[in-house]
């Protein structure tokens, strides 16, 4: 796979998080890139659904999908995962067998979000997304699936933190490249997250920097830092876990 168009994917992905979206919230990927026109449009189920794209490979891509990944159930498929991950389309399909990859997708740990203004189906587990659609007709289904750098929700509490119990966990997510994890918290306030900090310090946290305003507050524990801080709006209370590069003296 080229590393730079799943950085970009990766990279619209973050944005689409960041913006708020949870379990309920619209999660439709897209990307600029001029040559993808045919294989996003028929993944996202635009108007060149109907056409099969050309340079696909005759099978099912297993040694490509992530272990344990369940196999289309119905239809003759073929592939390309060269480019932007895993392209599949699927022929002489209908919309029994679609609803019941579905429902595998969800029970292999897919998180589905509601679908988009071209009917496509998004969903995340982890590093991984997909994007799924059938056409009109019920009898031709595309996916694409690929792997990004940031870990899309873990919904695990990380055993380092002492649990945040005045508000809505609204998402945990593992950013790998910084090695950090960012939790949101919903329904809080500012005044509850100084409380928190004076949870971490009986927790065995030092306390690094406290603002004025109290909006943000830096808290450090062996080669760990955890920064607390509002959102901009001031509805989201936000954590950042992360591991220093060097070692306590």
């Amino acid at each position: 796979m080229k590393k730079i168009l799943l950085t970009a994917l990766a990279a619209i992905l973050v944005l689409a998080l960041c913006a708020g979206c949870a379990n309920n919230n619209t999660g439709a990927e897209g990307s600029s890139d001029s040559g993808a026109t045919d294989v996003k449009t028929a993944a996202t189920g635009g108007a060149e659904a109907d056409e099969k794209p050309g340079d696909l490979t005759e099978g099912w891509p297993a040694s490509d999908l992530p272990d344990g990944f369940p196999k289309y159930p119905n239809g003759k498929t073929s592939f390309d995962s060269d480019t932007y991950g895993v392209f599949v389309y699927i022929k002489d399909t209908d919309i029994d067998s679609f609803e019941g990859f579905l429902d595998e997708l969800a029970d292999f740990g897919f998180k589905f979000k509601p679908r988009d203004e071209e009917g496509a189906y998004y969903a995340t587990k982890r590093t991984w997304a997909i994007s799924l659609h059938i056409k009109d007709d019920m009898s031709t289904a595309t996916f694409l699936i690929y792997e990004s750098s940031v870990d899309m929700g873990s919904e695990e509490w990380p055993a380092e933190l002492p649990e945040y119990v005045d508000g809505d966990i609204k998402s945990i997510r593992e950013l790998i490249e910084t090695n950090s994890i960012y939790i949101e918290i919903s329904n809080s306030s500012i005044e509850s997250m100084g409380e928190y900090s004076n949870v971490l310090i009986e927790d065995g946290w030092d306390l690094r920097h406290h603002s004025n305003d109290g909006n943000n507050i830096a808290l450090d524990k062996g080669v760990k830092t955890v920064l607390l801080y509002m959102s901009k709006d001031g509805s989201i209370v936000i954590i950042n876990l992360m591991e220093l590069d060097f070692e306590e003296e």
